[in-house]
């Protein structure tokens, strides 16, 4: 019960740091500063090597999706999972950003604005369902770079949200994001341990397919608006930080 009791602890105070990510974006966004910014080509470093250094060897894990031992199909199921959630968020975003550009009025545009905050919540739902698993297998401190990660994620999307939805996006949508964390942080413990183990591989690569999209086409810059230094000096940071936490106990 004491080690349920400090997963659940720990869970909790992951999912409360990424709230706070979401309700206080707002008065960050002079430090993601434009695309063009070094911050933001820092930041973009830091989740791009989180993407390629621990996601995506995840995918690739033998038996990721099965719990079995190491097969080719396993790995090819992982990452069909991962393009499946790559292409029904790519498809979302065009139809969303075609839907607006056609200039659509009133109750129209406004389901289309609703349907974007529904499914970044369950995006949310869905990172913050994964938080007991991430700290039952690799431990706190591997899931505190999970945190950094998925923080400096949102924070650069809410950025992003936010220009382009400059009269809408405020607090209030911000608190539907959050209850998504909230959500999926309530539903994973009420669940249990059985529930995350089944569910926790295929939600992690559909998931990361998903983060991959957003990425590559909310979060590198253009290469005339990117900076190569600072872009590396962020990627370098999370992999020090993986580094340092794969060698502390869990």
């Amino acid at each position: 019960m004491a080690d349920m009791t400090d997963l659940i602890l720990w869970t909790a105070l992951a999912t409360l740091l990424l709230v706070g990510v979401h309700l206080l974006a707002a008065r960050f966004h002079h430090l993601v500063g434009p695309r063009r910014s070094p911050v933001h080509s820092c930041l973009a470093g830091i989740t791009t090597a989180y993407l390629f250094l621990k996601l995506l060897p995840e995918l690739g894990a033998p038996g990721h999706i099965a719990g079995e031992e190491p097969d080719i199909g396993g790995r090819r199921l992982a990452f069909a999972i991962a393009l499946l959630g790559f292409v029904i968020f790519y498809a979302a975003e065009v139809w969303a950003h075609r839907r607006r550009a056609a200039e659509t009025v009133g109750r129209e545009n406004e389901r289309v604005y609703r349907l974007l905050l529904c499914t970044f919540a369950l995006f949310n739902g869905g990172l913050a369902f994964l938080l007991p698993h991430q700290v039952a297998t690799h431990g706190p401190w591997i899931t505190g770079i999970y945190v950094v990660a998925i923080g400096v994620h949102l924070l650069v999307l809410d950025h992003a949200i936010a220009e382009v939805h400059r009269g809408e996006y405020g607090i209030h949508a911000r608190a539907i994001h959050s209850a998504g964390l909230v959500c999926g942080f309530i539903l994973a413990i009420a669940l249990g341990p059985e529930a995350w183990e089944r569910a926790a591989q295929p939600l992690i690569a559909f998931l990361g397919g998903v983060i991959a999209l957003q990425v590559f086409r909310e979060e590198i810059p253009a290469y005339k608006q990117s900076h190569p230094v600072a872009f590396a000096l962020g990627a370098a940071i999370l992999a020090a930080l993986l580094l340092l936490a794969e060698r502390l106990p869990h």
